[in-house]
């Protein structure tokens, strides 16, 4: 597209240091789920302009048990009066959520005025020769900072406080049901036996100790839903020759894997699209979130955000014989091979000990797909996976490879052998063994000219 067309630019924030302020996953979720929230409510406002609304998907998504809007909206001008209706909107948003928080949480008061200084709802409007220039200009508006001088954070209060609250409700998430680390990481025993796991769970939530928390902490609930998972999956006293015990709680279960995905080059992309196109593709990466969200779950998994092309989640390590995280990811792939005509995901991807501070894994997974993923693939296509494994003995094991296509991918090579070599009781120690095992032989691989037959017939052999 050459010539100029008038736009108007919206990105919601801060997403990041919101999250930073979460005590346990219930308050990760609803940090996140706030900028969703307010899209949400800009789209609401924006009904009688739903045509100019070329990213993201116009229509608002509510209690689907993730936040499904990303932080960025865009859309024509074609009044005068456009722009000075959006700040107005704007403004209305901000309103609308303090009056939602204090209606929640009346004491101690979060000022209005915080909440505005705070929230990072910055607009633009200008004459852009395509979308890519528009996301590059709100690129440039993330950069400014003006956080409220205060000493008392009440937004993180709110956000930590054990209370069910609007965030949740629009979510549809149940009172009381977020899961802590454990639940997620334990969850192939909710698959092995339903009912066994659940009553677990109802009984601890439901105990006097957990009523009297105001603020949600996860540790301390952690610690003893290990011993009740313990004492109800056992593990097999006696065992035939050969027979695996696939029943009862492993050290596995108490490892964690966060992760962060993003699509390659997607403002280029959307950049060489019409307005037209765009709000096609807007739509398919709506379409693609709601489908994100169900394979998650069905892996056992808790999603977090996905907002379009970005996603964060929660996730066991291992939740079936052939399904594990790295297998998760492949079916996102083909997942997301529905959208658009060329765009892949990169991911970042911590796994920790339950006890690893959630913050800091968070931050790994983070960089991981940002300053490995993303930046040492960018000459690649990326298309790229990073991972970090934490052990509790402070050991890390890392990787980072390219996702191309085919058997002999050393991506689809590290699935096969990490099958090959795993073992049900142990497999936070199979992908260690996978990688270091064969670490000097794949890297001197890569470094011969024949490189792909070489690697093609070690695996094979």
């Amino acid at each position: 597209m050459n010539s100029k067309s008038k736009y108007i630019g919206l990105t919601v924030g801060p997403l990041i240091k919101t999250l930073q302020q979460s005590k346990s996953t219930r308050a990760l979720f609803c940090a996140s789920y706030l900028y969703s929230f307010a899209m949400g409510e800009f789209l609401d406002r924006l009904k009688s302009k739903k045509n100019q609304i070329i990213l993201p998907a116009p229509d608002r998504v509510q209690g689907m048990g993730v936040g499904l809007h990303p932080d960025r909206l865009i859309m024509t001008v074609e009044s005068p009066d456009d722009f000075s209706g959006f700040m107005k909107i704007r403004e209305a948003v901000i309103t609308e959520i303090h009056n939602k928080i204090m209606a929640d949480h009346p004491s101690p008061s979060i000022d209005r005025d915080y909440l505005a200084k705070y929230f990072q709802f910055y607009c633009l409007e200008g004459d852009f020769s395509s979308l890519d220039t528009v996301n590059q200009a709100l690129d440039t508006l993330e950069l400014r900072i003006a956080f409220p001088n205060t000493d008392m954070d009440e937004l993180r209060t709110f956000l930590n406080r054990k209370r069910h609250n609007f965030l949740l409700q629009d979510a549809g998430i149940p009172k009381g049901k977020f899961p802590s680390l454990i639940e997620i990481a334990a969850r192939e025993l909710h698959r092995i036996n339903p009912k066994v796991f659940e009553a677990i769970i109802n009984a601890e939530f439901t105990s006097k100790k957990e009523k009297e928390k105001s603020i949600n902490t996860d540790i301390e609930r952690d610690e003893t839903l290990i011993q009740k998972f313990k004492e109800k999956y056992p593990k097999k006293q006696k065992k035939e020759d050969g027979e695996k015990d696939n029943q009862s709680f492993k050290p596995y279960h108490k490892y964690i894997a966060i992760v962060y995905a993003d699509g390659d080059s997607m403002g280029t992309y959307s950049g060489t699209l019409s307005d037209a196109d765009n709000k096609v593709f807007s739509t398919q990466l709506r379409d693609f979130g709601v489908k994100a969200k169900d394979i998650i779950e069905d892996y056992g998994g808790t999603p977090v955000f996905i907002g379009g092309d970005d996603l964060m989640f929660f996730a066991p390590v291992k939740y079936d014989m052939g399904k594990n995280i790295f297998s998760l990811m492949n079916e996102l792939d083909d997942e997301f091979k529905s959208v658009g005509s060329t765009p892949t995901l990169s991911y970042g991807v911590s796994i920790t000990y339950y006890k690893h501070p959630m913050n800091e894994a968070l931050e790994l997974s983070r960089n991981l797909l940002k300053d490995t993923a993303k930046k040492q693939y960018a000459n690649r296509d990326k298309n790229a996976l990073a991972f970090d494994l934490v052990k509790h003995s402070g050991q890390s094991i890392k990787g980072d490879w390219q996702k191309s296509d085919g058997p002999k991918s050393v991506h689809q090579m590290f699935l096969n052998l990490l099958n090959l070599t795993i073992d049900s009781g142990n497999f936070i120690n199979s992908i260690t063994y996978t990688l270091e095992f064969h670490r000097n032989t794949i890297n001197h691989l890569m470094t011969v000219e024949d490189k792909n037959e070489r690697i093609k017939n070690f695996f094979d052999n």
